[in-house]
């Protein structure tokens, strides 16, 4: 049990790394005013690349755990996607008009999700 805890909690960090590192590069690549030109309103560009490394974290993630855990890969994933899921709400509830709604509901989804899908493609079939 404590070691499926700490593989999924090392699946979230490996999220959290690409998550961190895509948003600095991002930001850096298209500027900071494309990220955050006005408060709640973030240029496209920004939110979709944003989306798409958000869904790149949550896949290598959810593989990571899968590939990590001994029984149960999907399990594990489930487990890293209710992680996600609760960890987006808080992220979304202290982002308030910072960000766009549909932004705040989607990106929490996209995580949930591509965790599952990740452990899903790394699980080993019978």
């Amino acid at each position: 049990m404590l070691r499926s805890v700490g593989i999924v909690l090392l699946g979230y960090l490996v999220m959290a790394v690409i998550v961190v590192v895509s948003t600095a590069g991002l930001v850096r690549l298209l500027a900071p005013q494309a990220a955050h030109p006005e408060p709640g309103h973030p240029a496209s560009s920004y939110v979709g690349a944003n989306l798409a490394a958000g869904l790149l974290a949550a896949l290598t993630g959810g593989w990571v755990v899968a590939r990590l855990a001994e029984r149960a890969p999907i399990g594990h994933g489930l487990a890293l996607a209710a992680l996600v899921a609760v960890m987006g709400l808080i992220s979304a509830r202290q982002q308030g008009a910072k960000q766009p709604a549909w932004y705040r509901v989607v990106m929490p989804l996209i995580g949930a999700a591509g965790s599952v899908l990740g452990a899903y493609i790394a699980a080993p079939r019978p």
